[in-house]
């Protein structure tokens, strides 16, 4: 047994292939029955949706596409820079969601959309393209931006993105420079944005070519709402040490933004806290060194914390069986700041039955459930939802919610996440209908629902 690598080749550069699973409760089966809500068609509609959608109040999901929009407007993307769509639920139980093209990106602006989208309780989206912008330090596809679309003032409109931040990447003199590559952001209390940076800041050029750490960034809202948004490095990663492309962010529940690295004390990554100081700078604190086995390696995207503060998360393989299927772990706050955390498996998954390879975190209920995917296991072997339910005295146990059977039934599920109402909606890389037939062999992604 061992995990498989779903991907497919664009543009000759690897890209995970993904589509999208919601679950309505007022509009899906009451079993754990997959319902394919809406089917993407390629070109300008959008292709691959690879990240989790957002719900608003009304019930409305929003996501991105990585491909699709304007054909030919990205340098070795031929196929568009993406798009961020909107699906409406429908009116009546049964009836048929409505999908519409809220924003195209056309790479100056943004492109390759992979990240979640976040709201701000007014109405606006935020997100993050790791490809765009500006393209001197990063060719030929820009090192990325953070991005604002608002919603129109008036029903019918057309929605307004604003680039809050152009993203360099370009090392300076002594190695250090802007990040790139911005991957998931979340909003502060103070209203800023914070977000962690997959490349650029301290990068090292050999033989191999030029490699870079990463950081971590805030960006700073105007007090005039028209005005700049103030782009800060807040720690940049060594790229000597092994450690580096940050990502999943969050914030603990002292105030610390914290996330995880590839890299660590033993090359399995880790989960770190940054702490602010009373002279502005941050300092970076080990919660967790992965060590592969028993705890598993390669922490994925994706967390889930409940009410106090305990963090729960996925990893891609590692855990107490061979070759390592993946775990779920739970990392334990201390009482007081600056204590050790304690982190402890909650789960190993072990193949066909369990599933195995998690490639996304997972979420979690009112209940404290928890719910995630895995891309390989199930009954057909094309991934399974999987559900971990709290123990009375302790301990979890696991059932599979729903077992992906390939084809036009979808197959490698993705992020799952939350709607209106306690409704689940996550993604799907392959399988599906294809369409138009406009994304190739491949199928262009699709809306599913499986109710928990």
């Amino acid at each position: 047994m061992h995990c498989k690598m779903i991907s497919f080749l664009k543009a000759g550069k690897p890209v995970l292939c993904m589509g999208v699973l919601i679950c309505a409760a007022a509009a899906l089966c009451r079993s754990a029955v997959e319902q394919t809500l809406y089917q993407f068609q390629g070109g300008t509609n959008g292709w691959y949706p690879s990240a989790a959608m957002v719900a608003d109040d009304a019930g409305n999901l929003y996501g991105t596409t990585l491909e699709g929009g304007t054909v030919g407007s990205c340098e070795g993307q031929g196929d568009g820079c993406g798009t961020v769509f909107e699906l409406k639920p429908p009116s009546q139980r049964g009836g048929e969601w409505t999908h519409s093209v809220i924003y195209t990106f056309l790479g100056n602006d943004g492109a390759a959309p992979q990240d979640p989208l976040i709201t701000d309780g007014q109405g606006n989206l935020y997100g993050a393209t790791d490809e765009g912008g500006l393209t001197d330090g990063c060719q030929p596809g820009g090192c990325g931006v953070v991005f604002r679309l608002s919603p129109p003032a008036k029903k019918g409109g057309a929605w307004t993105e604003v680039v809050l931040h152009y993203f360099e990447g370009v090392p300076s003199g002594n190695g250090l420079g802007d990040a790139a590559e911005p991957n998931n952001i979340v909003l502060g209390s103070d209203g800023n944005l914070y977000g962690m940076a997959y490349s650029g800041g301290d990068c090292a050029t050999g033989e191999g070519g030029t490699v870079c750490s990463g950081a971590v960034f805030e960006l700073e809202r105007p007090a005039n709402p028209s005005g700049t948004w103030k782009e800060k490095l807040l720690y940049i990663f060594n790229v000597r040490s092994g450690t580096g492309s940050p990502q999943n962010a969050f914030f603990d529940k002292f105030g610390n933004l914290d996330g995880t690295l590839g890299g660590g004390a033993f090359g399995f990554g880790e989960v770190f806290s940054l702490t602010p100081t009373a002279h502005g700078a941050w300092t970076l604190t080990s919660l967790h060194d992965f060590t592969g086995a028993p705890d598993g390696a390669f922490p994925n995207q994706g967390l889930a914390i409940d009410a106090a503060g305990n963090v729960y998360g996925t990893t891609g393989g590692g855990g107490d069986n061979e070759p390592g299927d993946g775990t779920v772990y739970e990392l334990e706050p201390p009482a007081q700041q600056g204590g050790a955390w304690t982190e402890s498996v909650i789960f190993t998954f072990t193949g066909i039955t369990t599933g195995y390879c998690p490639e996304n975190g997972p979420i979690m209920d009112g209940a404290g459930n928890l719910y995630g995917t895995t891309a390989s296991g199930g009954g057909s072997d094309f991934g399974l939802i999987f559900k971990l339910t709290p123990q009375q005295g302790g301990g979890w146990s696991e059932s599979t919610l729903y077992s992906f059977p390939g084809g036009s039934g979808g197959e490698a599920p993705n992020t799952l996440n939350f709607g209106k109402s306690g409704a689940i909606f996550g993604t799907s890389s392959l399988g599906g209908t294809n369409g138009k037939g406009e994304c190739g062999v491949l199928t262009c992604g699709f809306v599913f629902g499986v109710a928990p």
